[in-house]
């Protein structure tokens, strides 16, 4: 299973298209999985990439579909066993199962035996019907899995999944915004009980990284991290605990003017 393994994506490029998909092991293994695009006319193949266990999805958000791939593993190497491709600009894939939205329509799906199968409609379950800008499903191991919506208009949704198996609506993390806010939500990226939601956006360019920790009840903000002269910090965010600190890396694409500067924040970890 792919779960025991480390593994890096990348796609490869023919006649300006995304046509291949390669996995490669780093741990210490030698495998190597090339994924071919279904289809020649789906566009920005590799839009995003997650990887489960067994599955492994990718986005063409250009053709607004979902490519679902099931592998399987013969004498040592991997194979794809079962490919799946439904309407969808974006997805995301953890232990929960996964997640598609198709504009406005954001729905859960379990993954059994090599497809898909309907669990519930998200979209209902939100105060107001949204179009997302970014979903994020949490990987496991928490004792209340949840999943991050954002859409365009700088709301930042949770809906989580509580200790009866029931998933709700449980806050709009926006609250934390301000007036120089501009793309709240335009990235974002989740780590067990962290989470950052960021506008590279913010002041006119500065850009701002706000980070967030799961408490008794809900998310609560614990940090934020401010750009400076246009540097568009926030542009892309890393989470990981390391010494009994939190430490969030962002990316500030424009920094003096295009050369570009990652910035890693570090704080204690309460």
């Amino acid at each position: 299973m792919l779960k025991n393994n480390v593994w890096v994506a990348a796609c490869i490029l023919n006649n300006n298209k995304n046509t291949f998909l390669k996995l490669k092991q780093i741990d210490g293994g030698t495998n190597t999985i090339t994924i071919q695009n279904p289809n020649p006319n789906y566009i920005q193949f590799g839009g995003k990439i997650s990887i489960w266990k067994n599955c492994v999805t990718v986005d063409c958000p250009k053709s607004n579909k979902v490519c679902i791939f099931y592998l399987s593993k013969q004498r040592n190497n991997y194979t794809v066993v079962n490919t799946q491709v439904i309407q969808g600009n974006q997805s995301s894939l953890g232990n929960e199962g996964l997640i598609i939205a198709n504009n406005s329509e954001i729905t859960l799906y379990s993954i059994k035996n090599g497809y898909i199968q309907y669990i519930k409609s998200i979209s209902d379950l939100l105060p107001q019907q949204i179009t997302p800008q970014t979903i994020e499903i949490v990987q496991p191991y928490l004792p209340c899995p949840y999943i991050l919506i954002t859409d365009k208009n700088s709301n930042a949704y949770i809906v989580n999944k509580n200790s009866y198996g029931k998933w709700q609506y449980k806050q709009n993390l926006n609250i934390v915004m301000d007036e120089k806010n501009q793309k709240f939500g335009k990235t974002v990226c989740v780590s067990g009980y962290y989470l950052t939601v960021n506008d590279p956006m913010y002041d006119k360019g500065n850009g701002k990284v706000y980070l967030f920790q799961l408490g008794t009840t809900q998310f609560n903000l614990i940090a934020t991290f401010t750009g400076q002269n246009n540097e568009n910090l926030g542009s892309s965010t890393g989470i990981t605990i390391l010494n009994g600190k939190i430490i969030t890396v962002a990316s500030a694409p424009n920094y003096n003017d295009g050369d570009g500067m990652v910035y890693l924040f570090t704080i204690a970890n309460k």
